[in-house]
């Protein structure tokens, strides 16, 4: 199922304009390991909002090994209404 239609809450596509799939759109250019604490962040134009965005629940930056081992994809419960992985509540 599509996860976007799913959880309609505050999505990447409200705050970067696009997902992946229209790239065009997007302010989202690419990420990119610089160390093993450090992250870079591309942009494709300027946007003062960007670290108020990162600051959102639904951005936060975590393990894709934990994303995978706790199902984060499957939105297994609900939660004022809004459908969520448990993963999001731990």
């Amino acid at each position: 199922a599509d996860l976007r239609k799913q959880a309609t809450g505050i999505s990447f596509q409200s705050v970067f304009k696009a997902y992946s799939d229209t790239p065009v759109f997007s302010i989202f250019k690419d990420c990119k390991v610089v160390s093993p604490a450090d992250v870079q962040i591309n942009l494709t134009r300027p946007f003062t909002g960007f670290l108020q965005a990162l600051t959102l629940p639904a951005f936060a930056i975590s393990s894709p090994t934990a994303l995978t081992a706790q199902k984060a994809n499957v939105l297994d419960t609900v939660r004022n209404g809004q459908p969520m992985s448990a993963y999001a509540l731990h």
